[in-house]
């Protein structure tokens, strides 16, 4: 039974927006409003009065996986510069 309420409310709801579009107009203007005070006050106002946690823990740094990155990256340069040697044959030229 409430299907068939819904299925009809929806096919009426854009003829009701289209007769009373000013209406309309205003309730989403007026929701936007609402909506951008309220992203305002929480990103703006909200982030000054808030104190900032300051961290003494100084940064380590991991002298072993900078190590292993460059590892990787040693290999990947020499993978990279062993294409450059290697002969391919041409597979569209006849034998």
């Amino acid at each position: 039974m409430k299907t068939v309420e819904i299925k009809n409310f929806l096919k009426k709801l854009p003829r009701t927006l289209g007769k009373n579009v000013f209406i309309f107009f205003l309730v989403i203007v007026f929701l936007e409003l609402i909506l951008g005070g309220f992203l305002f006050y929480k990103y703006s106002i909200l982030a000054e009065k808030t104190k900032i946690e300051i961290i003494e823990e100084t940064i380590q740094f991991e002298e072993e996986i900078f190590q292993g990155v460059l590892d990787e990256w040693i290999e990947q340069r020499k993978s990279f510069n062993e294409t450059e040697i290697k002969k391919y044959p041409n597979p569209f030229q006849a034998r």
